[in-house]
């Protein structure tokens, strides 16, 4: 069976079965063979999924010597330390962040927080304000302030936003558009 009677049986499996897929495509490398859109084309909510974005620029970005793994994240943000800070906190590394282990141990800046204003309007200054609950890298916990920190300490070290970032380095080679981002 070739790979676009492949591509067929799925979108008939996909109709047949109310599947809950948006749209289906397949490729050769260079060009689009077969593509299906069940829904109209347009902007939505991504969620998690936008901790890959924040994941590949911060490796672009670490291979053009912006980062390291090892940077810290008080080092990014030293007007946010505080007086009082624990010394955990300073061992928080970008490695840390995006392996969500950084000692917060708690799921901080999930969608039911942000909805509710927890945190807002200033995140850094929130999540500095946290206590470091288990030692940096021993323990994973998801968390969306993890990756929400992450993104800021590319976004200091590039000197643009992190839309702004994944704009010149991916989005427009795909010619994907600006990014909605929240």
């Amino acid at each position: 069976m070739g790979s676009i009677d492949m591509f067929n049986d799925f979108v008939k499996l996909i109709e047949s079965e109310s599947l809950p897929v948006e749209a289906v495509a397949i490729a050769d490398g260079d060009a689009i063979i077969a593509e299906r859109h069940f829904v109209p084309d347009q902007d939505r909510n991504i969620y998690s999924h936008t901790k890959s974005y924040v994941s590949t620029a911060i490796g672009i970005a670490i291979e053009d010597g912006l980062l390291s793994l090892d940077s810290r994240l008080v080092d990014s943000f030293p007007e946010y330390v505080p007086s009082d800070a624990q010394l955990e906190l300073g061992q928080i590394t970008l490695r840390h962040l995006l392996t969500m282990s950084s000692g917060f141990n708690h799921a901080y800046l999930m969608n039911p927080d942000r909805r509710s204003g927890v945190g807002a309007p200033d995140y850094l200054r929130y999540m500095f304000s946290r206590r470091v609950e288990v030692e940096p890298g021993s323990t994973f916990c998801y968390s969306s302030a993890d990756s929400d920190l992450a993104g800021r300490m590319l976004e200091q070290a590039a000197g643009m936003r992190l839309g702004e970032y994944l704009y010149g380095m991916i989005f427009s080679k795909l010619d994907q558009g600006w990014p909605v981002w929240e």
